[in-house]
């Protein structure tokens, strides 16, 4: 399962020109059915490995303009197992819509 979360968030890894740019590798889900620990705020974990989960959502919020500029993936109202069996299907339009 661990697996399953870790690649869905990062399934499109260098596909955004620079591998190593985690704003753009780094997939958004917000507003899931199931955040467990703010796991959708995926990227936040990535520019602050060091603060507590609880903190997310406002670090988020300070990011959102760079988010923007580096051209993140962001889903609204898309859970992490959602995502996954979209990604295995091929269903990239039923991603589109989120």
């Amino acid at each position: 399962l661990m697996g399953v979360i870790h690649w869905s968030q990062h399934a499109f890894y260098g596909e955004q020109g620079d591998p190593k740019d985690f704003m753009a590798n780094t997939i958004t889900l917000l507003e899931t059915p199931v955040n467990m620990l703010n796991e959708g705020y995926h990227v936040c974990h990535h520019h602050w490995e060091n603060v507590h989960w609880s903190e997310s959502p406002a670090l988020y919020e300070r990011i959102k303009p760079q988010m923007k500029a580096a051209g993140s993936i962001v889903f609204r109202d898309y859970g992490v197992l959602d995502l996954f069996v979209n990604l295995m299907l091929h269903r990239f339009d039923a991603m589109a819509k989120k």
